[in-house]
């Protein structure tokens, strides 16, 4: 049992108080300022999502939290960097972590709008979120983020243009999916590139292997390659980055396989470099602002012990008897 602990700057003590009495029941508590929290969210469900109808309780929660790297000093470790190099590595950066559970504890407003992907927030200037694109009307900004493909006409983009811009895209959805919201044309149009993709790359292997030997081992075999233009279905985007030194976004996207009959521990990850990303995905247009529902099981709110000169044992021994009531209540069985 791994429970997050987070709490305002009001409410530490409590939060220490919690901490410890969890660890001596034989659960795992980490406490955190609610001021270094970006959000807290599913880590694969979207807000009022159940998987196959099983218990959205099953999927750990994500806090995504922000992290400020300490001061570089000049020495010897960055003798030869240059100074925007050094500025990017001192950078505020987000990172998350899973866990079971969340204790909140004076802090229900932490519970943000749920990110795309970490960074997101790192990159504002950079992102458009968009809730309608037709034909040639496409975002000048290099990523694109799309709440829902359903609000959008993905038939009407032209997509020789899409392709031309290099633009990497990544669905939440999976193809069918996309065909049964009446966007058939769009994957048609993906198929045959796909094929024609594939037909080039063969005839080229046909001609290296029609080359007499000594030319076959001057000129290197054909090898494939992944395009600019890529489209990955039924994915989350996980994070996105941007070396100081590079044009790239660097993209790390994960399959998804909680909403499977079967939850696969090794899920299929992948980063790659791109220039224009898309990101389309299937959230409620209604509500945004919070990346929960507000009585999502295994979400603990409770009220800050008060901690004063007339705090007696018998106080303190409430509160805790809550705190254990609440947490036998959420793990006990169904």
């Amino acid at each position: 049992m791994k429970i997050a602990v987070i709490y305002s700057h009001t409410s530490s003590e409590t939060a220490n108080l919690a901490a410890n009495y969890i660890n001596d029941l034989g659960g795992f508590a980490i406490t955190m300022n609610k001021d270094f929290v970006s959000s807290i969210q599913k880590a694969n469900l979207v807000k009022g999502e159940v998987p196959n109808g099983r218990s959205r309780f099953l999927d750990l929660f994500r806090i995504v939290y922000r992290l400020t790297p300490s001061e570089i000093e000049n020495d010897e470790t960055i003798k030869g960097y240059k100074e925007e190099d050094i500025k990017h590595l001192q950078s505020e950066i987000e990172n998350y972590i899973d866990i079971d559970s969340i204790l909140l504890i004076d802090s229900d407003e932490v519970i943000l709008r749920k990110p795309v992907c970490l960074n997101e927030s790192i990159y504002q200037d950079h992102i458009s979120y968009v809730s309608n694109l037709q034909g040639n009307d496409l975002s000048d900004k290099d990523i694109v983020f799309i709440p829902n493909i359903r609000d959008i006409e993905l038939d009407e983009l032209d997509f020789e243009v899409l392709v031309n811009l290099g633009i990497k895209l990544v669905f939440q959805n999976n193809p069918l999916e996309i065909r049964n919201y009446g966007q058939g044309k769009f994957i048609d149009h993906y198929s045959n590139y796909l094929n024609e993709e594939e037909e080039r790359y063969l005839k080229e292997v046909s001609h290296w292997e029609g080359l007499d030997l000594i030319e076959k081992r001057r000129t290197p075999k054909p090898m494939r390659s992944e395009a600019e233009f890529r489209i990955y279905f039924n994915c989350l985007c996980r994070s996105i980055e941007k070396m100081s030194n590079s044009k790239d976004y660097f993209v790390t996207i994960e399959e998804k396989s909680f909403q499977n009959d079967e939850i696969v521990e090794d899920t299929m990850m992948k980063t790659f470099g791109t220039q224009r990303l898309w990101i389309l995905g299937e959230q409620e247009t209604s509500n945004q602002s919070l990346a929960l529902e507000s009585s999502e099981k295994g979400v603990i709110k409770i009220r800050p012990f008060e901690f004063t000169n007339s705090s007696n044992l018998s106080e303190k021994d409430f509160f805790l008897e809550e705190l254990e009531k609440e947490l036998r209540i959420l793990f006990s069985p169904a």
